[in-house]
């Protein structure tokens, strides 16, 4: 089972990193100011200074896991190329060399195959609806996250109406439902917590009745989603904008036309029935499309062949980069009416 690595935990590793990288930098510093009588040039210490101080950039200034395991590759790469610095071809650092490199190859191999198996695993789908939950007044059952995109909606006119909750053996995922009766919006504040990390987003669109046919949301996170959009449903990607900024987006999509005497705010069971169905309505989609497999375990649908290589192609480099110019393209399109 896996265990979810700590903040505190994630700093220790960066500082233990850091100071890492400081001594090899340090060593590299003095073998090409003093380097070892009959050693190789003292330029050849250039090589494991350049890796170490590329590794502690990126080890004190990207804590993302991606640039983390880049710094790891940095700072192994600097060990074998500083022992042959300073005491050039010899048993220990030929040794070394060796050692070095079946750790390169043991990291790359654990990227190259856990990556994608984690995807597999996080690609299981639920078979049934969150459940629905009140929103504490004090949010002492939301995350800090969660609680700051509530309050920042609200700070633009929404009003929290009711939440959800959904426990699964991937995770607990939260969603606090917001409308707009004056811009007739809709908002959903969302956050995930596995077991290996926590992710959240914003996501706000028209209400139904309002607008065009097409379904159209908009969010601040850069995505992709694992699999494509129902026809008839279009998600425009903002990323790192802020709640209000997202409202200024939707509001040039959708003119506000406000819920007057004679619309009255839908309920909350209106509510959370009209998501429920657009998630039934999307799982069933997906199954038809040969995305998930139909039959369930431990209340998850698991992928499909098919659905995994499309997930795969998605998710990881270059797909991920494509789809990410493709969503900018759309979005700015989107604005300017094309």
């Amino acid at each position: 089972m896996r265990t979810e690595v700590t903040p505190e935990q994630a700093r220790n590793a960066r500082v233990v990193g850091a100071i890492v990288a400081a001594i090899l930098a340090l060593n590299a510093i003095e073998g090409m100011f003093a380097p070892l009588a009959g050693g190789p040039a003292a330029a050849w210490n250039t090589l494991p200074l350049v890796l170490a101080l590329g590794s502690l950039v990126l080890v004190r200034r990207k804590p993302s896991p991606r640039a983390q395991g880049f710094a790891l590759l940095m700072l192994l790469l600097s060990v074998a190329s500083l022992s042959f610095a300073r005491w050039g071809f010899s048993p220990f650092t030929t040794g070394l060399t060796l050692v070095v490199a079946g750790l390169f190859a043991a990291l790359l191999v654990a990227i190259i195959v856990g990556v994608p198996v984690a995807i597999y695993r996080a690609l299981r789908w639920p078979t049934e609806d969150s459940e629905p939950m009140e929103l504490p007044g004090d949010d002492a059952s939301l995350s800090a996250e969660l609680a700051n995109r509530i309050t920042a909606l609200e700070a633009i006119g929404f009003v929290p109406r009711t939440a959800r909750r959904r426990s699964d053996p991937m995770g607990t995922e939260t969603s606090a439902i917001l409308i707009h009766a004056n811009d007739r919006l809709l908002a959903v504040a969302w956050d995930l917590q596995t077991t290996a990390a926590r992710s959240g987003g914003t996501i706000l669109g028209a209400l139904s009745g309002a607008g065009s046919g097409e379904q159209v949301i908009v969010t601040d996170q850069p995505g992709p989603d694992p699999f494509p959009s129902m026809p008839g449903h279009r998600t425009l990607r903002f990323p790192g904008r802020t709640a209000a900024a997202l409202q200024d987006v939707v509001r040039r999509l959708f003119p506000p036309v406000g819920l007057g005497a004679s619309m009255p705010p839908p309920g909350v069971e209106d509510l959370l029935a009209n998501l429920s169905r657009g998630s039934r309505e999307y799982r069933r989609w997906l199954i038809g499309q040969g995305y998930l497999r139909a039959q369930s375990s431990n209340g998850l649908h698991t992928p499909t062949l098919k659905g995994t290589v499309v997930a795969l192609s998605r998710l990881l480099w270059p797909g991920r980069a494509l789809l990410r110019r493709r969503a900018r393209r759309d979005a700015e399109a989107a604005l300017e009416g094309r």
